[in-house]
């Protein structure tokens, strides 16, 4: 009997069907597994890749805004730029302009042309404080032929500071009024006024290396000007803003430190280490220099 009953369980099992059936589900289980692994494998692909994507693209924008950061400083506004603290001092405290209405005053107001855009400038006592920077180096030859320039001895008669008001980003500069006394080069005339764009504002309490000749210029004083020619490329861009910079003035100084011989009672102050071929004097000494540097550079 128990024979009997062994042999009758051992014939209990699962069939041929059932293994089958029980194989499929197996190998169906494995497949699905196979497949969800590859669909994560995907998600993680993807990702990567949409990160990648997005970290090229803030790459791009970063040289981008280098690139135009870099533009916008080549432009020959001049190269100091301001401070965040604004200080109210009567930067032309003393510096009675002349009278009279031949020419020698600057405009009551600064009107500008189509060609800016959402920016303001005015008048102003208000300065701040310059950050030094870095002066772009020029070769002795390359300070009278690097860019289209006019040449020509002077005398201040005129100055006041003006505000830029960029979209609400605010800088800082002066305009002087300049007698054109003697052309060395340039589409002037002797007796001509001209406006000059100085690259920082004009005050006796404010004093950076860079910008020190440019900011000491007083009313009377006498010099040698070097300056651009401003043209219709002559842009300044900021903050979503745009100045043509031949609305504030047809001349301008790269920097505050060079493109100037001004006469001092000492003699002439100018940088020593960008016109190494001058070696001080009067101003007709300067003047002299000019003329021979920029006979030299015709020759070339």
């Amino acid at each position: 009997m128990n024979k009997t009953f062994t042999a009758a369980f051992d014939g209990i099992g699962p069939g041929p069907a059932a293994h089958h059936r029980m194989w499929a589900k197996l190998a169906e289980g494995k497949a699905a597994a196979r497949l969800q692994e590859e669909g994560r494998k995907r998600q993680v692909t993807r990702l990567v890749i949409s990160v990648a994507a997005v970290c090229i693209v803030l790459l791009g924008i970063s040289l981008a805004m280098a690139r135009y950061d870099r533009w916008r400083h080549s432009i020959p506004t001049g190269s100091t730029s301001l401070g965040t603290v604004e200080e109210a001092v009567p930067s032309l405290e003393g510096l009675e302009a002349p009278t009279g209405g031949d020419g020698s005053l600057l405009p009551e107001n600064i009107a500008l042309s189509e060609a800016s855009a959402k920016v303001s400038v005015k008048y102003t006592t208000k300065t701040q404080e310059p950050v030094a920077t870095s002066l772009v180096w020029f070769s002795e030859e390359e300070m009278f032929s690097h860019w289209n320039m006019a040449f020509f001895r002077g005398k201040v008669t005129d100055l006041k500071n003006i505000e830029l008001d960029f979209n609400g980003d605010k800088a800082y500069r002066a305009l002087a009024r300049v007698r054109v006394d003697r052309v060395l080069k340039g589409e002037l005339a002797e007796g001509d006024y001209v406006t000059i764009l100085l690259p920082c504002p004009v005050s006796e309490k404010i004093w950076v290396e860079d910008c020190g000749l440019a900011a000491s210029l007083r009313i009377g004083d006498e010099a040698v000007f070097t300056p651009i020619v401003y043209d219709k490329a002559s842009m300044w861009g900021q903050n979503g803003a745009w100045l043509s910079l031949k609305d504030l003035a047809p001349y301008g100084l790269a920097d505050g430190a060079r493109w100037v011989f001004l006469a001092t009672e000492q003699g002439v102050r100018y940088m020593e280490s960008a016109y190494p071929g001058f070696h001080g004097g009067t101003l007709e000494d300067a003047e002299a220099y000019v003329a021979e540097m920029l006979e030299t550079a015709s020759a070339d």
